[in-house]
């Protein structure tokens, strides 16, 4: 069997980490996420997404666009060697950006930029809203401007999830579901099992 590339897509508090740990264990493949962690002194004294995530949204856009064409690269090299695990990749780049007042003139939704690497599935958790919100809360974590824009705007929120949908996923809601059936459910959807 030719080494996979899996993507695992899906707003915060979905389970995509605890699925994704889990999926590199199983298969014993490789993790990148996207964007990969980038540093430039010259610019930021911390990761570069930490000063995209601050700055308007068209310089943000572009920077994850970029980070994309990255991810893809890396991608290639590691699938030489094992299966591939990518925490997000360009559906969220494209999805999230329905969310800005001026859409970037990209790709049509569901399809990849010329030269990008395709995923062999791509896996989206969703969860309800009510028990995504309970987990972003016990996680302790300051949320992004993103973030905050998705738990208060509905409409926001399902335009990404539309978004995430154009490029047809295997869709599994958690809320019901222990990390271990969730496991089992992508593996079986994979064919892995």
């Amino acid at each position: 069997m030719k080494n996979r590339l899996i993507v695992v897509e899906g707003l915060d508090g979905t389970g995509k980490t605890t699925l994704i740990s889990s999926l590199c264990k199983e298969l014993d493949a490789t993790l990148i996420s996207t964007p990969p962690e980038m540093f430039d002194s010259r610019l930021y004294e911390g990761e570069l997404r930490e000063f995209f995530d601050s700055v308007e949204q068209s310089r943000r856009r572009e920077y994850y666009r970029s980070a994309n064409f990255l991810a893809s690269e890396l991608a290639l090299i590691a699938l030489q060697k094992s299966h591939v695990i990518m925490d997000r990749y360009w559906p969220s780049t494209a999805a999230f950006s329905a969310m800005d007042e001026s859409n970037p003139e990209w790709e049509e939704l569901g399809t990849f930029p010329k030269g990008f690497v395709r995923p062999d599935a791509i896996i989206l958790l969703t969860v309800s809203e009510e028990e995504r919100e309970n987990r972003l809360k016990n996680r302790g974590e300051l949320l992004t401007d993103e973030e905050i824009r998705l738990s208060s705007k509905k409409e926001a929120r399902l335009r990404v999830l539309e978004g995430l949908r154009a490029f047809n996923p295997i869709e599994i809601n958690t809320t019901n579901i222990d990390p271990k059936g969730v496991l089992k459910r992508v593996l079986i959807e994979i064919d892995f099992f």
